[in-house]
Order: C-alpha cells, then structure tokens, then sequence
C-alpha cells in the first residue's frame, strides 16, 4: 500500500528528513515491493545524528528492531487503545507475509491533524512552588518541556519532556513524551540536582525502568 508517507530503504537520512519537512509529519513507512521493511520517525534519525552517522547513511541502516503495528486480527478499539497509548502519527496492519493491508491515521481516526502531547490533554494544574535546596520552581511547568540526551553505559538516548512531576521531597519524574517512554519509563531527577540541570548542566539520573546514566538539556 503505497503513500506519500512511504519512502524505500535505500532512501538517505537526508531525504528522509526532507520528505517529514515537506509532509510536516514525523513518522514515515518504510516499503520495498510491496513489502514492509520498518518504521522511521524522526527520533530515529536524531539518534543517528547523535551517533555520528553522516546523512548520507541508509534509513535502513538505522531502523529499530522493535516497533508498533498492528496485525489483521487487532480490533479497530486495540488500535485506537495503542495509537493514543503511544502517540502514534499512524499505524501498519501487517499481515504473515508482510504485506501492509491497511494504514490507520491519526488525523482520519481522531480529526485532528497531529498527536497532542498529554500535557495539552490534561487541564492546568495550579500552579504551586516547591524549593529543592532553596531553587524554587513551579511543580508543573510546561517551560520545563524539552529535548534532553539521557547517556547510559549501554547508548544514549534523544527524549523529549512534557512534563516534571513532584513525586516525593527528595525526587522528581521527567516525564518522557516520545516513543521511548514504553522502554525507559520517567525518568527520575533527585530534586538537588535540578538546579543544575536547570543550569544546563549534566547531571546523574535514572530511568524508572532501571537504567542509569547522565542528563542534560539540549541547548
């Protein structure tokens, strides 16, 4: 099933990038005759980037292993439950010979035109102001959205935050809005830490499914 969201493996980070700048989307199918090979979004590629892979490198060189599709015998609800679980732009019903029947989108499904972040599901919290060894801050604040590198001994990871989360006197959760959250979780933040990090500085962290390593903001 061919569409403008689909590109071959043999298609460059480079136009891979160039074709999610033209369909304002962030998630593209990889196809080769008919077949489906993968899923790229643009996390893949900043992971790429991250690792040095120059942007002539082949998108099938950077594909993941572990993905999110649906198969002939999902329910049309178990989709609808596992693309706003996930925050999926689209989703494959692949069936056993890997062929793509049919492409759910998101705009089609829900009418609107691109996944939300949850924060923008969420009414406002009110405002309150905690104080973690005199730096005080909001406890939600969506200023403290962003994109942050999350270095672990094994790889790093690209995250993008909606959202921190007061979860005792001692820590805070970066909540994790991207494809990533289902492998690390939050991400936990001891609160003495955080004027640092606020600062632009890297800072121990771990990951509430276990893995730990360094934080920092990306600028």
């Amino acid at each position: 099933m061919t569409t403008n969201r689909n590109i071959l493996p043999t298609f460059t980070l480079l136009e891979a990038l160039k074709r999610m700048e033209v369909l304002d989307k962030k998630l593209l199918i990889i196809e080769d005759k008919g077949k489906f090979i993968g899923l790229l979004s643009i996390g893949d590629i900043q992971r790429a980037i991250i690792h040095n892979k120059p942007l002539d490198t082949r998108v099938s060189d950077v594909l993941r292993k572990s993905i999110r599709i649906a198969r002939p015998e999902d329910t049309f609800d178990r989709i609808k439950q596992m693309m706003v679980e996930f925050r999926m732009e689209l989703c494959p019903v692949v069936n056993d010979q890997n062929e793509i029947v049919k492409i759910y989108f998101w705009e089609e499904i829900f009418g609107e035109r691109k996944p939300k972040p949850i924060s923008a599901r969420k009414p406002a919290p009110k405002k309150k102001t905690l104080s973690a060894k005199g730096y005080k801050r909001p406890a939600f604040d969506l200023e403290t959205s962003g994109t942050y590198i999350f270095k672990t001994p094994k790889k790093d990871y690209i995250v993008k935050s909606y959202l921190f989360e007061r979860e005792n006197d001692i820590e805070d959760s970066l909540q994790i809005q991207n494809e990533l959250r289902a492998e690390l979780g939050a991400i936990i933040i001891k609160n003495s830490a955080w004027r640092n990090l606020a600062n632009g500085k890297t800072i121990q962290a771990r990951a509430s499914k276990g893995q730990k390593g360094k934080l920092t903001k990306l600028k």
